[in-house]
Formats: C-alpha cells, structure tokens, sequence
C-alpha cells in the first residue's frame, strides 16, 4: 500500500520528514543531503544566480544543495528540450486531447520546476488547466494556440541562456602550440584504461582532474569529452582523448 506521497518536483527537506514520519528515524536528515559547494564550481555559482529564465536558488534548493548535481540537471535540460520546442510549435489544435501531447506536457512542467525554471513550469500548468477545466476544447483552442507559442518561445529563450551560460564555464583556451607533458599524457593513459574497463571511477577521475583537462583541451573538445563520460559514452570518450592524445604528438615531433 501507499502511505504517503510527493508532488513533483519534490523538495529534499520535505521528504526526509515524510521518511522521518513513516521510517520513524530520528536523525533522517543524513538520507537526503547534498554534497557542500567546492571551489571549482565557483564560478558557475556566481553566473547562474544572474540568469533571468530561472531561479538558481530554488533549483539548487531541490538539487539539495548539491552544486554539481544542479550543474548536470542544467546542461542536460539544456541538451535535451529542443525537441521539445519542435514539438510545441508542431502542435495543432487536434493534438490537445492526445495523450502525447498530455504527457509532453507534464513531463516539460516537472523539469522546468526541478531547475527552478519556474515561469515556464508556471506558464504550463495554466495551459494545462485550462485544457483539462474545458467542456468543450474547441472553445479554448485560440487561447491555448496563443499560449502554447507563449511557452515554445519561452522555453526557446531558456534553453539558448542554458547554454550560452554553460559554454562559458570552460573558456580555458590552451595555446595552438601547447603539447602534452609526460605528466598530463599519463593522465589520458589513466582515464583511458578506466573508460576501456567500463569503470564508473572514471567519472570521478575525470572531476578530479578537470584543471588538467581543460588546459590541454580546446573548448569544443572539453565539452564533447566531458558530454560524453557523464552520459557513459566511454567509447566515445576514449576515441576523443586518443584523437587528442595524437594530435598533440604530431605537433610534438613536428616542432
């Protein structure tokens, strides 16, 4: 049975007093609780709290204060909706009443609060009520037309400052003539032979070792790199590193 139950998306403090009710533990707290903000993540602490589309604060809030957690759910929001604009402005009135439209709908509403996007999520919920108080959906389809665009648009605009923001956080551009140190090839050897075992250490390998990353990779190598581990891509991962990893000896031996 069901004792209880939380509405999406759900605050972490709120569900340890449901487990603390229903678990009878005194000290729930330690169950849910996010890592402490490190200092290489300083940076996107202080960019995020200046993005308009969404609230940094309450996003952070429901990642429970876990500052790389909510870095993740950011960039793969960001990565993931643009089908979901296509989507929106492809909807035509005969859609409102399908079940993918329905769940397309609920689905955008409850990523959009969990990051704090939570205009959009706002703006969706309406969209939804008045689909679902209406007797007769023809008689609210040029209001719901109207405010499915508004919500497209929006969601457009998020994503394009989701990412703008996020592709800024990695701006370290090495030198065109910059070659791998013994130090740092090791480094790719390492995380190579952790990706090539299919070791879930490699993502933590990866985190560790992020200075050295990206000051030996360009931007739009860091990213696809970093892109691919976290989504366990590891075969991906490694015939990028071994891309890198033979560029920079061809500039070696050529200098």
């Amino acid at each position: 049975g069901m004792q209880d139950f939380l509405s999406k998306p759900f605050d972490p403090h709120a569900l340890n007093q449901i487990l603390e009710k229903w678990l009878q533990h005194k000290h729930v707290e330690a169950i849910i609780k996010g890592d402490a903000p490190i200092e290489r993540w300083s940076d996107f602490e202080r960019g995020v709290n200046q993005l308009a589309s969404v609230d940094s604060k309450r996003g952070l809030q429901l990642s429970g204060h876990n500052v790389e957690l909510y870095r993740k759910l950011l960039q793969r929001f960001a990565e993931s909706q643009g089908t979901s604009v296509l989507k929106l402005r492809d909807t035509r009135e005969s859609d409102f009443a399908s079940t993918d439209f329905k769940r397309l709908l609920h689905t955008l509403k409850g990523l959009s609060g969990t990051i704090g996007a939570e205009q959009l999520a706002s703006d969706i919920a309406q969209l939804e009520s008045i689909l679902d108080n209406s007797n007769r959906l023809e008689d609210v389809s040029s209001i719901a037309l109207l405010r499915l665009g508004h919500i497209a648009n929006l969601l457009d605009s998020t994503i394009k400052e989701l990412l703008a923001f996020l592709n800024t956080l990695h701006k370290i551009e090495p030198n065109p003539d910059q070659t791998l140190t013994k130090n740092t090839a090791q480094i790719i050897d390492s995380l190579v032979s952790l990706l090539g075992a299919a070791d879930s250490e490699a993502i933590d390998f990866f985190q560790t070792h992020l200075n050295e990353f990206s000051s030996i990779l360009f931007d739009k190598d860091f990213l696809a790199i970093s892109n691919a581990i976290e989504n366990y891509e590891f075969d991906l991962a490694i015939s990028l590193l071994r891309t890198q990893k033979k560029e920079s000896n061809s500039k070696a031996k050529q200098s």
